[in-house]
Protein backbone atom coordinates (compact mmCIF):
# COMPACT_ATOMS: atom_id res chain seq x y z
CA UNK A 1 0.00 0.00 0.00
CA UNK A 2 1.15 3.23 -0.86
CA UNK A 3 0.71 6.35 1.39
CA UNK A 4 1.39 10.25 -0.20
CA UNK A 5 4.46 7.92 -2.08
CA UNK A 6 5.60 6.30 0.60
CA UNK A 7 5.03 2.41 0.96
CA UNK A 8 3.18 1.27 3.72
CA UNK A 9 3.39 -2.47 4.46
CA UNK A 10 1.20 -4.56 7.04
CA UNK A 11 3.35 -5.06 10.56
CA UNK A 12 3.40 -8.27 12.74
CA UNK A 13 4.35 -7.93 16.80
CA UNK A 14 4.69 -11.57 18.08
CA UNK A 15 1.54 -13.34 17.22
CA UNK A 16 -0.05 -10.31 16.07
CA UNK A 17 -0.66 -9.33 12.17
CA UNK A 18 -2.32 -6.42 10.99
CA UNK A 19 -3.44 -5.55 7.54
CA UNK A 20 -4.17 -2.26 6.37
CA UNK A 21 -7.54 -2.60 4.58
CA UNK A 22 -10.37 -0.30 3.78
CA UNK A 23 -13.68 -0.64 4.56
CA UNK A 24 -17.73 0.77 3.13
CA UNK A 25 -20.12 1.87 5.83
CA UNK A 26 -23.34 1.94 5.08
CA UNK A 27 -24.74 3.69 8.19
CA UNK A 28 -27.90 6.52 8.29
CA UNK A 29 -26.94 9.44 10.48
CA UNK A 30 -27.35 13.21 10.28
CA UNK A 31 -25.05 13.62 7.50
CA UNK A 32 -26.51 10.94 4.95
CA UNK A 33 -29.23 12.42 3.24
CA UNK A 34 -30.77 8.95 1.77
CA UNK A 35 -34.41 9.97 1.53
CA UNK A 36 -37.01 9.83 -1.30
CA UNK A 37 -40.24 11.45 -1.29
CA UNK A 38 -42.98 8.45 -2.31
CA UNK A 39 -46.11 11.16 -1.93
CA UNK A 40 -48.02 11.96 -5.32
CA UNK A 41 -46.94 15.45 -6.79
CA UNK A 42 -50.04 16.70 -8.46
CA UNK A 43 -50.53 20.08 -9.89
CA UNK A 44 -53.63 21.86 -9.09
CA UNK A 45 -56.26 19.54 -11.48
CA UNK A 46 -59.50 21.50 -9.56
CA UNK A 47 -58.36 24.30 -11.25
CA UNK A 48 -57.30 23.19 -14.10
CA UNK A 49 -53.80 22.94 -14.07
CA UNK A 50 -51.34 20.89 -15.99
CA UNK A 51 -47.55 19.88 -15.16
CA UNK A 52 -45.30 22.10 -17.43
CA UNK A 53 -41.54 21.64 -15.76
CA UNK A 54 -39.73 19.49 -13.77
CA UNK A 55 -36.50 19.31 -11.28
CA UNK A 56 -35.13 17.29 -8.02
CA UNK A 57 -35.06 19.39 -4.94
CA UNK A 58 -33.99 18.50 -1.43
CA UNK A 59 -36.06 19.51 1.58
CA UNK A 60 -35.51 18.09 5.28
CA UNK A 61 -32.76 15.84 3.94
CA UNK A 62 -35.80 14.29 1.82
CA UNK A 63 -35.02 14.22 -2.25
CA UNK A 64 -38.18 15.55 -3.92
CA UNK A 65 -39.79 15.64 -7.39
CA UNK A 66 -40.69 18.96 -8.19
CA UNK A 67 -43.33 20.26 -10.62
CA UNK A 68 -43.72 23.67 -12.34
CA UNK A 69 -47.68 24.25 -13.22
CA UNK A 70 -49.90 26.49 -15.30
CA UNK A 71 -54.00 26.65 -15.78
CA UNK A 72 -54.90 24.92 -19.40
CA UNK A 73 -56.25 26.93 -21.67
CA UNK A 74 -58.07 25.73 -25.24
CA UNK A 75 -55.83 25.00 -27.86
CA UNK A 76 -53.37 24.08 -25.96
CA UNK A 77 -52.24 27.71 -24.38
CA UNK A 78 -50.92 28.17 -20.59
CA UNK A 79 -52.00 31.07 -18.94
CA UNK A 80 -48.60 32.73 -17.90
CA UNK A 81 -50.29 34.07 -14.93
CA UNK A 82 -50.79 31.06 -13.08
CA UNK A 83 -47.15 29.30 -13.86
CA UNK A 84 -45.19 28.75 -10.42
CA UNK A 85 -43.19 26.13 -9.14
CA UNK A 86 -45.24 24.11 -6.71
CA UNK A 87 -44.33 23.59 -3.30
CA UNK A 88 -42.97 20.07 -1.72
CA UNK A 89 -44.61 19.03 0.71
CA UNK A 90 -42.90 20.16 4.10
CA UNK A 91 -42.52 17.11 6.12
CA UNK A 92 -39.64 15.39 8.01
CA UNK A 93 -38.57 11.83 9.03
CA UNK A 94 -39.42 12.02 12.65
CA UNK A 95 -43.02 13.65 12.13
CA UNK A 96 -45.83 12.30 14.04
CA UNK A 97 -47.59 9.58 11.30
CA UNK A 98 -45.14 10.02 8.60
CA UNK A 99 -43.78 6.04 7.39
CA UNK A 100 -41.08 4.51 6.18
CA UNK A 101 -42.32 2.83 2.65
CA UNK A 102 -45.28 5.09 2.36
CA UNK A 103 -44.35 9.02 2.71
CA UNK A 104 -41.03 8.07 1.66
CA UNK A 105 -38.33 5.46 0.55
CA UNK A 106 -34.86 4.87 2.46
CA UNK A 107 -32.19 4.06 -0.02
CA UNK A 108 -29.37 1.27 1.63
CA UNK A 109 -27.09 -1.47 0.12
CA UNK A 110 -30.17 -3.55 -0.53
CA UNK A 111 -32.27 -0.94 -1.90
CA UNK A 112 -30.33 1.01 -3.85
CA UNK A 113 -31.85 1.02 -7.68
CA UNK A 114 -33.21 4.01 -9.46
CA UNK A 115 -35.15 2.89 -12.39
CA UNK A 116 -34.35 5.63 -15.33
CA UNK A 117 -37.68 6.29 -17.64
CA UNK A 118 -38.90 9.15 -20.45
CA UNK A 119 -42.68 8.33 -19.63
CA UNK A 120 -45.85 9.01 -22.18
CA UNK A 121 -49.82 8.72 -21.62
CA UNK A 122 -51.24 5.37 -24.02
CA UNK A 123 -53.38 8.31 -25.51
CA UNK A 124 -51.81 11.32 -27.91
CA UNK A 125 -54.50 13.34 -26.25
CA UNK A 126 -53.90 13.01 -22.61
CA UNK A 127 -51.71 15.48 -20.95
CA UNK A 128 -49.49 15.14 -17.66
CA UNK A 129 -50.99 16.43 -14.39
CA UNK A 130 -48.41 14.74 -11.82
CA UNK A 131 -45.35 12.39 -11.18
CA UNK A 132 -43.96 10.43 -7.96
CA UNK A 133 -41.55 8.29 -7.04
CA UNK A 134 -42.95 4.54 -6.38
CA UNK A 135 -41.11 1.84 -4.36
CA UNK A 136 -41.76 -1.85 -6.37
CA UNK A 137 -40.21 -4.54 -6.26
CA UNK A 138 -37.13 -3.47 -4.95
CA UNK A 139 -36.78 -0.30 -6.85
CA UNK A 140 -37.47 2.77 -7.00
CA UNK A 141 -39.41 3.41 -10.00
CA UNK A 142 -40.67 6.98 -11.46
CA UNK A 143 -43.96 7.05 -12.80
CA UNK A 144 -46.69 10.24 -14.39
CA UNK A 145 -49.81 10.46 -13.63
CA UNK A 146 -51.86 11.44 -16.91
CA UNK A 147 -55.60 12.63 -17.84
CA UNK A 148 -57.37 13.28 -21.22
CA UNK A 149 -58.29 16.65 -22.32
CA UNK A 150 -60.46 18.89 -24.22
CA UNK A 151 -58.17 20.57 -27.37
CA UNK A 152 -60.56 22.69 -28.26
CA UNK A 153 -61.87 23.66 -25.05
CA UNK A 154 -58.45 23.49 -22.95
CA UNK A 155 -60.39 21.65 -20.13
CA UNK A 156 -58.72 18.33 -18.80
CA UNK A 157 -60.96 15.02 -17.20
CA UNK A 158 -61.84 13.99 -13.72
CA UNK A 159 -60.18 10.77 -14.14
CA UNK A 160 -56.32 9.84 -14.29
CA UNK A 161 -54.12 6.93 -14.19
CA UNK A 162 -50.24 6.30 -13.76
CA UNK A 163 -47.78 4.97 -16.22
CA UNK A 164 -44.64 3.55 -15.35
CA UNK A 165 -41.91 1.44 -17.26
CA UNK A 166 -41.23 -2.40 -17.47
CA UNK A 167 -39.35 -4.56 -14.99
CA UNK A 168 -36.61 -6.08 -18.01
CA UNK A 169 -33.39 -3.50 -17.88
CA UNK A 170 -30.07 -3.17 -18.83
CA UNK A 171 -27.63 -1.48 -15.34
CA UNK A 172 -25.53 1.42 -16.82
CA UNK A 173 -21.86 0.35 -15.20
CA UNK A 174 -20.82 2.88 -13.08
CA UNK A 175 -16.80 1.79 -12.95
CA UNK A 176 -14.19 3.33 -10.23
CA UNK A 177 -15.70 6.91 -10.34
CA UNK A 178 -14.36 9.57 -9.64
CA UNK A 179 -16.79 12.57 -8.03
CA UNK A 180 -19.14 13.79 -10.72
CA UNK A 181 -17.85 17.69 -10.35
CA UNK A 182 -14.31 16.91 -10.83
CA UNK A 183 -15.54 15.71 -14.48
CA UNK A 184 -14.73 18.48 -18.17
CA UNK A 185 -18.04 17.03 -19.36
CA UNK A 186 -21.48 15.04 -19.62
CA UNK A 187 -22.55 12.62 -22.10
CA UNK A 188 -26.31 12.31 -22.03
CA UNK A 189 -27.85 8.29 -22.06
CA UNK A 190 -31.35 8.23 -22.85
CA UNK A 191 -31.17 4.44 -23.25
CA UNK A 192 -34.47 3.02 -22.80
CA UNK A 193 -35.03 0.29 -19.91
CA UNK A 194 -32.18 0.77 -17.71
CA UNK A 195 -31.51 1.51 -14.25
CA UNK A 196 -28.48 3.03 -11.84
CA UNK A 197 -27.31 1.46 -8.82
CA UNK A 198 -26.01 4.24 -6.22
CA UNK A 199 -22.49 3.60 -5.06
CA UNK A 200 -19.32 4.89 -3.25
CA UNK A 201 -17.02 6.53 -5.62
CA UNK A 202 -12.98 5.27 -6.15
CA UNK A 203 -10.96 4.08 -3.32
CA UNK A 204 -8.01 5.39 -5.48
CA UNK A 205 -9.68 8.57 -7.44
CA UNK A 206 -11.75 10.02 -3.79
CA UNK A 207 -11.18 7.27 -1.13
CA UNK A 208 -14.30 5.67 -1.78
CA UNK A 209 -16.21 8.46 1.06
CA UNK A 210 -18.98 9.76 -1.47
CA UNK A 211 -22.03 8.68 -2.95
CA UNK A 212 -22.66 8.52 -6.83
CA UNK A 213 -24.19 9.40 -8.64
CA UNK A 214 -25.18 13.25 -7.63
CA UNK A 215 -28.58 14.54 -9.03
CA UNK A 216 -28.88 17.38 -11.33
CA UNK A 217 -30.95 20.58 -9.62
CA UNK A 218 -30.97 22.80 -12.60
CA UNK A 219 -35.06 23.19 -13.61
CA UNK A 220 -36.46 21.84 -16.83
CA UNK A 221 -39.08 23.74 -18.11
CA UNK A 222 -39.92 25.50 -21.61
CA UNK A 223 -40.57 28.86 -22.62
CA UNK A 224 -43.08 29.51 -23.46
CA UNK A 225 -44.51 27.19 -20.84
CA UNK A 226 -46.89 24.22 -22.93
CA UNK A 227 -48.37 21.11 -21.42
CA UNK A 228 -46.05 17.65 -21.13
CA UNK A 229 -46.64 14.44 -23.91
CA UNK A 230 -43.57 13.07 -22.17
CA UNK A 231 -41.53 13.18 -18.61
CA UNK A 232 -38.93 11.26 -17.11
CA UNK A 233 -35.30 10.86 -15.35
CA UNK A 234 -32.16 9.83 -16.92
CA UNK A 235 -28.41 9.31 -16.24
CA UNK A 236 -25.47 11.61 -18.09
CA UNK A 237 -22.09 11.42 -17.20
CA UNK A 238 -18.49 9.93 -18.80
CA UNK A 239 -16.72 7.06 -18.38
CA UNK A 240 -14.36 7.49 -14.51
CA UNK A 241 -16.97 9.72 -13.53
CA UNK A 242 -19.73 9.18 -11.01
CA UNK A 243 -22.27 11.17 -13.25
CA UNK A 244 -25.83 12.66 -12.51
CA UNK A 245 -29.40 12.11 -12.18
CA UNK A 246 -31.77 14.55 -14.11
CA UNK A 247 -35.11 15.08 -15.37
CA UNK A 248 -35.90 15.70 -18.99
CA UNK A 249 -39.32 16.26 -20.34
CA UNK A 250 -41.36 16.98 -23.90
CA UNK A 251 -43.92 19.18 -24.33
CA UNK A 252 -47.08 18.26 -26.26
CA UNK A 253 -47.39 17.88 -29.92
CA UNK A 254 -49.46 20.27 -31.72
CA UNK A 255 -48.55 19.37 -35.38
CA UNK A 256 -51.52 17.25 -35.58
CA UNK A 257 -53.87 19.65 -35.06
CA UNK A 258 -52.56 21.83 -37.84
CA UNK A 259 -54.72 22.13 -40.49
CA UNK A 260 -53.36 23.75 -43.58
CA UNK A 261 -55.63 24.83 -46.28
CA UNK A 262 -54.31 25.81 -49.47
CA UNK A 263 -55.85 27.87 -52.19
CA UNK A 264 -57.63 26.37 -55.69
CA UNK A 265 -54.73 26.37 -58.52
CA UNK A 266 -56.36 27.58 -61.27
CA UNK A 267 -55.20 25.88 -64.38
CA UNK A 268 -52.83 28.06 -66.60
CA UNK A 269 -53.54 29.79 -69.27
CA UNK A 270 -51.53 29.12 -72.51
CA UNK A 271 -49.29 32.21 -73.19
CA UNK A 272 -50.84 32.52 -76.90
CA UNK A 273 -53.98 32.75 -75.32
CA UNK A 274 -53.42 35.16 -73.15
CA UNK A 275 -51.07 37.23 -75.12
CA UNK A 276 -51.84 36.55 -78.99
CA UNK A 277 -49.24 36.93 -81.57
CA UNK A 278 -50.44 39.83 -84.19
CA UNK A 279 -49.79 38.83 -87.52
Amino acid sequence: MYCQGKSVNSWFRWFVHCSYCLCLCDQEGLHSDRYFNMRPVMADVAHNRVVTGLRIVKHNRIIHLQIQEGKLLPYGYIDDSTIRWVPVDDYTITDDGVQNGVDFHVMDYERRTLFLDDLMPHEASHLITGVRFEFIDNNLKFEINVRAFNFEKGIISNDSYYIFGGQNRNKINIYNPDVPTASPASENNFDANTYVEFTHSSFDKDAAQTTVPFFDTQPVASYPAAPLKRAGIYYKGKTGYGGFIAPTITTYDFSKHLNAEFPEIKPRKDPEDEFPILA
